[in-house]
């Protein structure tokens, strides 16, 4: 484990590991370019001055989100902002289309998607962030759980939750999940 400490090429592998990603879960936080940039250039630094502290390699990404997290937090304590999801398309999440579409269908599909994120946005912060980790950022009940500093059943109670309310406003709107 002494090797991982300060080791200047394990920070830049966390670097090109995490930059995407790290930039992306504040943007859909932020929704501010700059403010996401000054916050992942933030989670860097930490990461290289506490490094030393980490004890176990396999819950460096827990470790990583809970950084950005607690980041995040201080960022909106400071600006006293709700929390917002970055507005853009799912391309951008890398979430692909399998099959051509017409004309019409792309138009029914982006619409739809619009839907969606409209109706994300307008979840409660608590069962946002939750969701987010969990369906866009693909992390499991447990790491999500130690980045949120909550308890395993009250991310299971949250994400649960979060669908529930998502296909109620969906259904509303005419829409099936």
């Amino acid at each position: 484990m002494e090797s991982l400490a300060g080791s200047l090429n394990t920070i830049n592998e966390i670097v090109i590991l995490y930059k995407s990603k790290l930039l992306k879960y504040f943007m859909y936080h932020v929704k501010d370019y700059e403010d996401a940039q000054d916050l992942l250039q933030e989670t860097f630094i930490n990461i290289s001055r506490s490094i030393d502290k980490l004890k176990n390699t396999e819950s460096i990404n827990i470790w990583i989100y809970k950084i950005a997290h607690n980041l995040l937090i201080s960022f909106y304590r400071k600006k006293k902002n709700k929390l917002l999801v970055y507005d853009q398309d799912f391309d951008d999440l890398n979430l692909d289309i399998k099959k051509v579409f017409t004309p019409e269908e792309h138009y029914i599909i982006e619409e739809t998607e619009n839907e969606v994120l409209k109706c994300v946005r307008e979840l409660p912060d608590k069962y946002r962030i939750a969701f987010i980790l969990k369906e866009i950022f693909d992390l499991n009940y447990t790491e999500i759980a130690e980045i949120m500093d909550i308890k395993f059943g009250t991310v299971q109670s949250r994400i649960f939750r979060a669908r529930e309310i998502l296909i109620k406003k969906l259904n509303r709107k005419g829409i099936k999940p």
